[in-house]
C-alpha cells in the first residue's frame, strides 16, 4: 500500500563516499514507530526508510558498521532479497544531516506483508497451495536465520510485523537498523532495545532492562515462536484461554505461566487453531518442547536454526497424502489428517476454501 505524501529531494550517498540526488515518491505503508518508507522516483527496486531520529540508538554506528559489511549469502539467495540491507546513506540536501538509508524494495507484486501468509490466508500463497508451501516458508525463514547468527547478527525484533514474503514462499527482512548489529572492525555489537512481548523470551520478559544487549538464542526463542505460528496457519503456541479465564487473554501472560497446548496446558484455542498434536508430531514436535520447556529456564537448550532447517526439510521429504483431501498434505507422525480434522469441527478448510458445513467465525474462541 502507498500514501500519496510530497515529493522529497534527498542525497544518497555510498559507502566511499559518491553522492546523487534523487526524488522520494510515495510512502510505503504505514509509518513505523522507528519511521517511514518511501519509494525513490526512476528506481522501482529501491525504497528509503527515513529514521524519525537518527541521532538516537547508535543509528549512524549502525549504518557504518552494515554498509562496511554487506553479506552476501545472508542478504540474497537465488536471485531473491532475504534481507534488505541498507545499500547507502540518506542525506538531507544542503546541510548533509543523516536522514536515514536506501535499501532494496520488498514491495507488491514480489513481496507482500508476512501476516498475509498467517492464519491460511490466501492472499500469497499459490491457489492449489498445500501445507508443503507453509513447510517451505519455514524453512526458508529457519535457512536465513542460520546466516544471519554466523554473520554475528541478532534480529532481536523477530516477529511477522517485520517480514515479508512471497508467493514462491520466499522471506524477506526488513527494518535491519532495529537488529542488534556486529561490527566487524570493532568486534563489538550495536545493541537494539525492541521486540514485541509476543515473540520476547520469558528471560528478557521478566527483566525488560535486559533486552538490551541480547544472545542468538533470544532470536531462538521467536524462531520456534514464528515456526509452530506459521505450520498452525498463524496460531500462536502460547495462545488460548485458561479454563478459569475469559477471552481475550494476553500471551505475554500465557508466556510468564508456562502456559502451552505444546507443554501439555489445557487452554481454549482460537477457533482457526489446527490441533496442535496433529499438525506438530514426531521430532518436530519434540524441537518445539525443547525450546519451550527446558528452552525456558535454559537458553543455550533451544535448537538453533540450522536444527530447524533439518528437521523441516525431513518433514518436507516425508509428508503424507489424505486419502480424503485432494490438497490435504501433513507430517508423517500424525495420528489423523489435521486439516480434514479442522474442517470437520470448524467447516472452513483451509487448503480447499471450501465452507463445508456453513460454520460460524462470530466467537474467535469458538464456545
Amino acid at each position: 500500500m502507498t500514501t500519496a505524501t510530497p515529493d522529497l529531494d534527498v542525497v544518497l550517498e555510498s559507502a566511499d563516499g559518491r553522492r546523487r540526488t534523487v526524488t522520494l515518491g510515495a510512502r510505503v505503508g504505514p509509518p513505523g514507530s522507528q519511521g517511514a518508507v518511501r519509494l525513490v522516483r526512476g528506481h522501482p527496486r529501491l525504497v528509503v526508510k527515513l529514521i524519525r531520529n537518527p541521532e538516537a540508538e547508535n543509528f549512524a554506528d549502525k549504518l557504518e558498521a552494515m554498509l562496511a559489511s554487506r553479506p552476501a549469502r545472508m542478504t540474497v539467495r537465488d536471485g531473491i532479497v532475504r534481507v534488505a540491507w541498507p545499500l547507502a546513506r540518506v542525506r538531507a540536501v544542503g546541510g548533509g544531516r543523516l536522514l536515514g538509508y536506501v535499501q532494496p524494495a520488498l514491495t507488491a507484486p514480489d513481496f507482500g506483508p508476512f501476516h498475509q501468509a498467517l492464519r491460511g490466508g490466501r492472499t500469497l500463497a499459490p491457489r492449489r497451495a498445500t501445507w508443503r508451501w507453509y513447510l517451505e516458508l519455514a524453512l526458508d525463514l529457519a535457512r536465513t536465520m542460520t546466516e544471519i547468527h554466523r554473520a554475528g547478527h541478532v534480529v532481536s525484533d523477530l516477529s511477522p510485523e517485520n517480514l515479508f514474503a512471497t508467493p514462491g514462499a520466499a522471506v524477506g527482512f526488513v527494518d535491519v537498523d532495529g537488529w542488534q548489529i556486529h561490527d566487524q572492525a570493532t568486534g563489538l555489537s550495536l545493541p537494539s532495545p525492541f521486540s514485541r512481548a509476543e515473540y520476547t523470551p520469558p528471560e528478557h520478559l521478566a527483566d525488560p532492562a535486559s533486552r538490551k544487549l541480547r544472545a542468538p538464542s533470544a532470536d531462538r526463542w521467536a524462531l520456534a515462536v514464528l515456526l509452530a505460528e506459521i505450520l498452525r496457519l498463524g496460531a500462536h503456541p502460547f495462545a488460548g484461554v485458561p479454563p478459569d479465564a475469559e477471552p481475550p487473554f494476553d500471551v505475554q501472560a500465557n508466556v510468564e505461566n508456562r502456559r502451552s497446548v505444546l507443554l501439555g496446558s489445557t487452554l481454549r484455542q482460537p477457533a482457526h487453531a489446527a490441533d496442535a498434536d496433529l499438525v506438530l508430531a514426531g521430532p518436530l514436535r519434540r524441537l518445539l518442547e525443547r525450546c519451550f520447556a527446558a528452552g525456558y529456564d535454559d537458553p543455550d537448550a533451544r535448537p538453533l536454526p540450522q536444527d530447524w532447517v533439518a528437521e523441516l526439510t525431513r518433514v518436507q521429504n516425508t509428508v503424507r497424502l489424505c486419502p480424503t483431501g485432494e490438497l490435504h498434505v501433513f507430517a508423517r507422525e500424525a495420528a489423523a489428517c489435521p486439516w480434514c480434522e479442522l474442517a470437520g469441527r470448524t467447516g472452513r478448510d483451509p487448503f480447499s476454501g471450501a465452507d463445508a458445513r456453513g460454520g460460524s467465525a462470530h466467537d474467535p474462541y469458538g464456545r
